[in-house]
């Protein structure tokens, strides 16, 4: 009977290490909602015009998951330079710095999908940005996409944040 029970234990335990990604994963990932990710992505605009180095990490996945950050200019952040997340907090104080600010004009969400270790929830954003000493200082249109990870109890990590720089008409 012990053997029996210490067995059903060790199975137990194994189908919930399955479902969970481990004992490393601090919730299961679920499906992500709308509602989800817009909160944390205005929660990320804040941070960011607050220079909330604390906050704005804590908004992002970790390795492996983490997939990059990039904008064109200014504060251009392309390429393998994008994907490295050890330098994505000094990148925001840098940029914090020089009075780079966002307003988060629009949101949309573009569903799930399924990806590695669990699925992600993808979604556009448009904003305006404005940044000391580049133009006049005025605002300018910036659109971008994003992914983002979620899990149990509304935790919200991005993966990924691309912004580019619209041309004025």
């Amino acid at each position: 009977m012990r053997i029996a029970l210490a067995a059903a234990t060790v199975a137990g335990i194994a189908a919930l290490i399955a479902l969970t990604g481990g004992p490393g994963d601090a919730t299961a990932r679920s499906a992500c909602s709308s509602a989800e990710i817009r909160a944390e992505l205005a929660a990320f605009v804040d941070a960011h015009n607050r220079g909330d180095s604390e906050r704005l990490d804590s908004l992002f996945a970790e390795e492996p998951d983490f997939e990059w950050y990039s904008t064109s200019s200014p504060g251009q952040r392309l390429g393998q330079e994008a994907k490295k997340r050890r330098t994505l907090i000094g990148y925001f104080q840098r940029r914090h710095a020089a009075g780079d600010r966002f307003d988060l004009r629009s949101f949309g969400f573009n569903g799930n999908s399924a990806g590695q270790g669990g699925g992600y929830g993808n979604f556009e954003m448009r904003m305006r940005r404005r940044v000391e000493g580049y133009g006049q200082g005025d605002w300018f249109r910036s659109w971008g996409k994003g992914a983002a990870i979620c899990g149990g109890g509304g935790a919200v990590r991005f993966i990924v944040i691309s912004l580019g720089t619209v041309p004025a008409r």
